[in-house]
């Protein structure tokens, strides 16, 4: 949970340094018909929508947000771009998976070759999206500054929906939102006294 507690610290930092706003975040359903073979969900984020089978396989992930995400929850991931991963993601600079470049400049041969079923990218990646969506269904993953809470909760369901995580992810959110609530209500004491 040391990772966790890095990504509480984060969301409650930019809780508290975030104005208010409103997010564009997208939203998931999921499909299912009854000739299909494998169970599928649709994500609408705003650069497209990206229709993704229930619990991909060959996951590559150019988020590290969203990568220490997966991780927390045991989700296996193939591609990572390792040219600048952070030291509490160590292990996916290791040759167990593949490089696909760094957050810039990604290594579309590597990753055509992988034949992923998810890509998920983020603002960094934006511009190429159409790129990243001919090679697999590709989901954009930003974070809404003005609104932070909200666009990381929305993120985090849109994860849970796609590889059937919602009751865990329900606990975790959960605990995020009670450190928040305390904090707030530290910062609020603290504001009276001075």
């Amino acid at each position: 949970m040391k990772k966790w507690s890095l990504l509480i610290f984060a969301t409650l930092l930019m809780v508290v340094l975030a104005a208010c706003g409103e997010t564009k975040e997208g939203s998931s359903e999921k499909d299912s018909s009854e000739g299909s073979k494998q169970e599928t969900v649709t994500i609408k984020h705003e650069l497209g929508e990206a229709t993704v089978p229930v619990n991909p396989k060959n996951v590559v992930v150019f988020d590290f947000g969203i990568l220490d995400t997966l991780d927390e929850l045991g989700i296996e991931v193939a591609g990572v771009p390792q040219v600048s991963v952070p030291d509490y993601l160590e292990k996916y600079a290791g040759s167990d998976y593949t490089n696909v470049g760094s957050l810039k400049e990604a290594d579309f041969e590597a990753i055509h070759a992988m034949k992923p079923e998810v890509i998920f990218i983020s603002a960094r990646q934006a511009d190429m999206y159409e790129e990243y969506a001919k090679i697999a269904p590709t989901v954009y993953v930003p974070i809404d500054y003005t609104n932070y809470m909200d666009s990381f909760t929305k993120n985090m369901e849109m994860i849970a929906s796609i590889f059937g995580k919602e009751e865990e992810m329900k606990v975790e959110l959960e605990e995020v939102n009670a450190s928040i609530e305390s904090i707030q209500e530290k910062q609020k004491l603290w504001m009276k006294k001075h």
